[in-house]
C-alpha cells in the first residue's frame, strides 16, 4: 500500500453497499487524471492498513479518502475527492463552507440508512462487462 499512496490517493468503501458501489463508479468514470485507487472495506489489506493507522474497520460506516498525508473520513473524505474530479463536480468543494460537524451530521444519517435506502449486494458489485477494463486496473487486490 505504501507503493501506491506515494502517487495516489486510495479510496476505501463499504463493497457490499449499493450507493457506495455505485460512487466508486461515479469516480471511476470521472477521474480522468487517474488519481483514485479503490479497494473494500472487506479486504484484509484494508484491515491490517485501517489498524496501523489506529482506526476501527468495524466501526466504520465511511467511506475513508487515505493518502500520503494521513486518512479523511466522512464528509472532509467525500469533498476532498470531489476536489480532485473536473468541473462540474469540483464545485462541490464549496460545501466545505459549512461547518464539519454539520456536514457530518448528513453524511452519518445518510451513511446510517444507506442499506435501507439504497440496498445491499451479496458481493463487491463495481466490476461489470462494460467497466471492467476501467475499474480493474484501479482495484487494489
Amino acid at each position: 500500500m505504501k507503493d501506491i499512496l506515494s502517487n495516489k490517493k486510495v479510496i476505501v468503501f463499504d463493497g457490499v453497499c449499493a450507493l457506495c458501489n455505485k460512487f466508486v463508479l461515479f469516480i471511476t468514470n470521472h477521474d480522468r487524471k487517474d488519481i483514485f485507487r479503490f479497494i473494500s472495506l472487506q479486504n484484509k489489506k484494508t484491515l491490517l492498513e485501517l489498524d496501523k493507522r489506529g482506526f476501527n474497520p468495524k466501526k466504520i460506516e465511511s467511506i475513508l479518502l487515505i493518502d500520503k498525508s494521513g486518512v479523511k473520513t466522512e464528509s472532509s473524505a467525500v469533498l476532498s475527492i470531489f476536489y480532485h474530479l473536473r468541473f462540474p463536480f469540483n464545485l462541490f468543494c464549496i460545501l466545505t463552507v459549512f461547518p464539519n460537524f454539520f456536514r457530518n451530521h448528513i453524511y452519518r444519517y445518510i451513511a446510517k440508512n444507506r442499506y435501507k435506502n439504497f440496498g445491499k449486494v451479496s458481493y463487491c458489485s463495481i466490476i461489470n462487462e462494460n467497466e471492467s477494463v476501467k475499474i480493474e486496473k484501479k482495484l487494489i487486490k
